[in-house]
């Protein structure tokens, strides 16, 4: 035994040591202010292996992390001047190996010049090593395919800018570029062919295994059959692996959740992209899935129930007119159901964000191309039927309460009441076209989200009405969603508006104790205010009571009933607002009863008591009380 392990120490110390990757060269001319590093672009985060600064041009990078054939970049680096972060002035791409490798000789002024007609890598030569040959190879036979297909995506996004996103143009050269990229995969399959041991052929095999719902199960099975002699064993482990998984989401088949597959040029390797369920969780919505972006595109894997209104969000990092920066996400809305879902952009620049200064997403909407099944194509006519009238509305409502904050309001009175009226006008338009969407698609998954929304406002629809709308959307396709809808109008019938007023305890000023019941005046409108000193809107809002209170368009009579915990307040508030209407307030247990009685989850809340104190409506805007007591005067003048 001892014999044994002697000889076995013996063989293993006879053994060469393990080659090192190291690059080096020489670019006359580069400036020694550059950096030049090597990144393995295999990986998701893309952090260089080595890096190094150049001494007269000359470079030595070294690395023990590659043990086998990786594809990566020789990247020549620049300090930005402005926030000092390094970007890339070139790159080349090789097969790295753990061996001596080497840059040809070329000059600094050759390489701009090849830079800017986008053929680097024609003048940018890396030798050593099979892998880096086979890829050498792989180039020679295919770059002049490789940079027509990159040109093409150029030209789209050029198309795009130049045009301002016209349909026809951009819809041209997005063909001309998808028709680049189709015979650029010819080539890789047919290169493949006739070199199956080749490193550079196993490399895109096993990429283009990874694009779901593009290629048939036939065509998956012939590009990795084709490389199976390739020496690097684990990368065609790697790629049988992908196939059994790309095999159920091939071309054709038929899968038992959904896959959405994003293309988005401009996007950086490791950007962080969400899928977030926008039915849950509030405004900012449930995530589903989270991932990162290579090469411009990233996945999502999963499955609803049913089709659910959801948002791909680009994590982006954007900059205030001052020059600080803040933290928003791209916002692509779609209806996401079981089936192969494709989003495409010309540009990450062209995507819609969820917060832009000064800026609606409205405005970027139609960038984005998502193609999907049924619920996809109604919600794709719901948004073709809102969108002009929606931007004109937000349009409206910026021009409006940027004239509300105006310094010289009072000599924009004239133009803020037009405004005013405008914007009023655009948004009624918009309920309009919803409406009439709902009444003309009732089978679609979208007119059932809409008819759920209107549920989520107390004492806007009457009980017939509610039943108008259960009515109409009974036939829709979307029985997971119309069963929920049904459950919300159960529950909804308690906050129908025409029943009567639901009592509760107040305090008046003098902490006094007394009811809304006892305290309203029979015989005229009452105008419950739910508010408090600390928000902002309500106080806002108040002017605008004092001023329909004081023309009494109708009978009316106002109740302000305050939700402020200290008292201090209140009275300061009520002592500097000096509203002639009665004042009283809540215990903070009658505040959180109000929620149930009357669904208060925000204020300012204003509660529209007819004459004979039953609920005409519910709203946090003074404007609608406002129409709704104009329309009345209307109506009684016309009696």
């Amino acid at each position: 035994m001892k014999q044994l392990i002697l000889s076995f120490l013996a063989a293993l110390c006879a053994l060469p040591a393990s080659a090192q990757f190291t690059l080096s060269g020489r670019i006359e001319g580069m400036p020694d202010s550059l950096q030049v590093a090597v990144v393995n672009v295999e990986s998701r985060e893309q952090l260089p292996l080595c890096q190094a600064s150049p001494a007269d041009g000359t470079f030595c990078l070294t690395c023990d992390s590659v043990i086998r054939p990786l594809l990566c970049e020789l990247r020549i680096l620049q300090r930005s001047p402005k926030n000092g972060r390094l970007y890339t002035r070139h790159a080349v791409r090789f097969m790295a190996s753990p061996e001596a490798m080497q840059v040809a000789d070329v000059t600094w002024s050759a390489l701009q010049e090849a830079s800017e007609d986008y053929r680097t890598e024609q003048v940018l030569h890396i030798s050593g090593g099979q892998a880096q040959a086979d890829w050498q190879e792989y180039l020679d036979a295919v770059y002049d395919l490789e940079r027509e297909a990159r040109l093409a995506g150029y030209k789209e996004a050029e198309v795009y800018f130049a045009t301002n996103n016209n349909p026809d143009s951009v819809r041209k050269y997005r063909k001309l570029e998808q028709a680049a990229q189709r015979r650029l995969h010819e080539a890789r399959v047919s290169f493949a062919r006739r070199h199956p041991s080749s490193f550079a052929a196993n490399y895109w095999m096993y990429q283009e295994l990874r694009t779901d719902f593009v290629y048939t199960a036939d065509e998956l099975e012939e590009m990795a059959s084709l490389v199976q002699t390739c020496p690097d064993t684990v990368r065609v482990n790697a790629l049988n692996r992908n196939l059994e998984v790309a095999l159920r989401y091939a071309l054709g088949q038929e899968t038992p959740g959904f896959v959405l597959n994003g293309h988005v040029p401009g996007l950086v390797d490791g950007t962080t992209v969400r899928l977030v369920n926008l039915e849950k969780d509030g405004s900012r919505g449930e995530p589903l899935g989270e991932t990162t972006a290579r090469d411009g595109r990233f996945t999502f894997r999963g499955s609803v129930v049913s089709p659910t209104l959801c948002r791909v969000e680009i994590l982006r990092t954007e900059t205030y007119e001052d020059g600080s920066s803040y933290e928003t996400e791209t916002d692509t809305r779609l209806m996401l159901e079981n089936v192969h879902v494709a989003m495409e952009a010309v540009h990450l620049d062209s995507l819609p964000l969820t917060y832009e200064f000064g800026h609606s997403p409205l405005e970027k909407e139609r960038n984005a191309t998502v193609t999907g099944g049924r619920a996809q194509q109604e919600y794709l006519a719901y948004r073709k039927a809102l969108h002009a009238a929606e931007l004109v509305a937000w349009q409206m409502e910026r021009r409006y309460v940027d004239l509300q904050f105006s310094r010289q309001k009072k000599e924009h009175a004239d133009s803020l009441s037009y405004n005013k009226q405008r914007s009023q006008e655009a948004a009624g338009k918009v309920k309009a076209l919803t409406d009439a969407f709902i009444r003309s698609h009732p089978e679609a998954s979208i007119s059932v989200y809409l008819v759920g929304r209107k549920l989520t406002e107390p004492f806007s629809l009457t009980a017939d009405e509610l039943d108008r709308w259960l009515d109409c959307v009974k036939g829709t396709c979307d029985t997971v969603r119309l069963a929920h809808v049904r459950q919300q109008a159960e529950a909804y019938r308690a906050y129908v508006t025409g029943q009567p007023l639901k009592d509760f305890a107040l305090l008046d000023t003098g902490r006094q104790p007394t009811t809304l019941a006892a305290v309203r005046k029979p015989g005229v409108y009452t105008l419950v205010d739910f508010w408090a000193s600390w928000c902002g809107p309500c106080r806002a809002s108040i002017p605008h009571l004092k001023r329909f209170y004081e023309a009494q368009p109708v009978a009316l009579d106002i109740i302000s009933v305050s939700v402020d915990r200290k008292e201090a307040d209140w009275q300061r508030a009520m002592k500097e607002e000096q509203m002639s209407w009665r004042q009283f307030t809540v215990t903070p247990e009658v505040s959180k009863q109000l929620s149930e009685l009357y669904q208060l989850t925000g204020i300012p809340f204003l509660l529209l008591l007819d004459p004979d104190g039953n609920i005409r409506v519910g709203t946090h805007s003074p404007d609608v009380v406002e129409r709704m007591l104009m329309q009345e005067a209307s109506e009684e003048t016309a009696l």
